[in-house]
């Protein structure tokens, strides 16, 4: 568990392609929080959605970049239409496409990138 939680302090110095509103680098952790923040101020909206199971998404939605960095939405994009996504990445989509968590989560993290490049 230590190994796991010391691997995961990454997110705290893993830089995104985003600045924070000082002009200051964000790092992940920074959108990890303003996202779950989010999801509490806005899961009274949506009553059906399980809010243990959202916040969880957040939390660990992004955690893979605490090894492998931030990979900005035009290069995700360019991966995915070159077919080199990973099979983890293919699994993970799989998974949680069909709940309406995974879906919220996805919206929102959308939605806290948009906030923070605005």
């Amino acid at each position: 568990i230590l190994d796991f939680l010391r691997a995961a302090e990454g997110l705290k110095t893993a830089g995104r392609s985003a600045h924070t509103s000082a002009g200051e680098p964000e790092s992940v952790a920074e959108h990890t929080w303003r996202l779950c923040l989010m999801a509490l101020v806005l899961a009274p909206s949506f009553p059906g959605v399980d809010f243990a199971r959202l916040v969880k998404i957040c939390i660990v939605h992004d955690l893979g970049e605490a090894l492998g960095g931030d990979v900005p939405a035009p290069e995700q994009a360019r991966r995915a239409a070159a077919g080199e996504t990973g099979k983890a990445d293919a699994e993970r989509r799989d998974l949680l496409a069909p709940r309406a968590e995974a879906r919220l989560a996805k919206a929102l993290d959308k939605l806290e990138t948009i906030l923070q490049h605005t």
